[in-house]
């Protein structure tokens, strides 16, 4: 009798488990699908994410995609759908000038806001990375510009070829 329980038990954890995957790789090729042909150049050498959202409020970070620069923290009220707050504490702690204007910033959440996304981030080549799903986790996909001559690549993480110009983190 337990002997018949274990392989029911390992039956439905493996039939969970291969259902979690297959619906993990679905939800990525429909992000790829979507943001495939997406022109992002708006934020070329910028870096945007969620750092924390809730019903009424939501805030972003952001930053210079290239530089080790400190970044700035948007507050955006979604009960009256504006930014109500630029945090530069962290520009002002370490003296760094701001290196963008606040309709810079402004323009960026906006536009970012228009995409189904947590994280956003292009660089000086055109590389955009993207993660749709975690907040406060690291992109989760590369669509590289030039397409690299590697079935892996290391951009702070590794990540392999997922399909085309798409590479998944590892």
């Amino acid at each position: 009798m337990r002997h018949k329980i274990f392989k029911i038990i390992f039956f439905l954890s493996f039939v969970v488990f291969y259902s979690c995957q297959s619906l993990k790789d679905q939800d990525i090729d429909s992000v790829i699908s979507k943001y495939n042909d997406s022109d992002f150049s708006i934020f070329k050498k910028s870096f945007i994410a969620i750092r924390e959202k809730n019903s009424s409020e939501t805030i972003y970070m952001l930053g210079d995609s290239e530089a080790n620069k400190p970044l700035y923290f948007i507050e955006y009220n979604e009960v009256i759908n504006k930014i109500s707050k630029i945090n530069k504490s962290l520009l002002e702690k370490t003296k760094t000038p701001d290196y963008f204007s606040n309709e810079e910033i402004e323009k960026l959440i906006t536009y970012f806001r228009k995409y189904d996304i947590v994280l956003l981030s292009v660089d000086e080549d055109n590389n955009v990375f993207i993660n749709p799903f975690e907040i406060n986790s690291p992109a989760l996909l590369i669509r590289f510009d030039k397409l690299p001559n590697a079935e892996r690549v290391k951009k702070g993480y590794s990540y392999k070829k997922y399909k085309e110009n798409w590479y998944l983190k590892e």
